[in-house]
């Protein structure tokens, strides 16, 4: 769930990123223009076109149950009902992958930490883990596992945190560090397209914690295949070749 007009390339880097690593059926809820873009793109992705994405209570509800996981966020930009959606994904018990503009929203409504649980998972960059808990960039650099670890455990949900290095924290307090990748993740759309992956590898059988980790190293690997210099290639480039790297995923997830 998410494209809003002027950001309609994120949810398409998600959504191509989902369908290229494995998911088998891919619906993505948005605005006009996404699912323009997305059926010029891939026209195998179903769309559904909404004005607000909190528009039509049964409709959506439809569509979650359908789901086996739900990313959300990505390029949402900030409807009036964003708030209530959170509250309905959350509630509905999917696996939820919770990114970009839905992490902006529950930083200004913190109370919607409370609703958190074991089948969430948050993947903010280190400047929106700073604004969801009120820490500084420098405090969180300098304690970066612990930060996470705190994070997960004090709202029994996983997170995500990515920097230079990406670390997986689990409400139990397990962390999994991944250093694979390299500056061309740093660009716009390599979050949008960690999100996808997400997404698609929790669909596909494996726990979200495992998910969130095992896609991290996957995307890693695949900047690093990408090409170089690192400083030319994109999210688009990454997500290309992902077909060339799908026997290390497979090896991956039975690992």
């Amino acid at each position: 769930i998410g494209g809003a007009d002027e950001y309609a390339g994120a949810v398409c880097l998600a959504a191509v990123s989902a369908q290229r690593s494995g998911a088998g059926l891919l619906k993505v809820i948005c605005k006009r223009r996404a699912a323009d873009a997305i059926l010029q793109i891939s026209p195998e992705i179903m769309t559904v076109v909404t004005d607000r994405f909190d528009d039509n209570t049964e409709e959506l509800d439809k569509h979650m149950a359908w789901a086996d996981c739900i990313a959300f966020g990505m390029g949402a930009g900030r409807d009036e009902g964003m708030e209530r959606l959170i509250k309905r994904l959350i509630a509905s018990g999917k696996p939820l992958v919770i990114d970009a503009d839905c992490i902006n929203c529950m930083a200004e409504h913190r109370e919607l930490f409370s609703l958190l649980h074991d089948k969430c998972v948050l993947t903010p960059h280190v400047g929106e883990f700073s604004r969801l808990t009120g820490q500084s960039i420098e405090e969180i650099t300098d304690n970066f596992a612990e930060s996470a670890r705190e994070f997960a455990t004090k709202h029994n949900t996983n997170l995500h945190l990515k920097s230079a290095v990406s670390i997986t924290a689990a409400p139990c307090g397990t962390l999994v560090w991944n250093n694979h990748g390299n500056s061309g993740l740093a660009k716009g759309g390599s979050g949008d397209t960690l999100s996808g992956l997400i997404a698609s590898l929790c669909a596909q059988g494996l726990p979200l914690h495992r998910a969130a980790y095992t896609a991290a190293l996957f995307l890693g690997v695949c900047a690093e295949r990408a090409g170089k210099p690192a400083a030319s290639i994109s999210a688009t480039d990454i997500s290309g070749v992902f077909s060339e790297c799908m026997e290390f995923l497979s090896e991956s997830c039975r690992d």
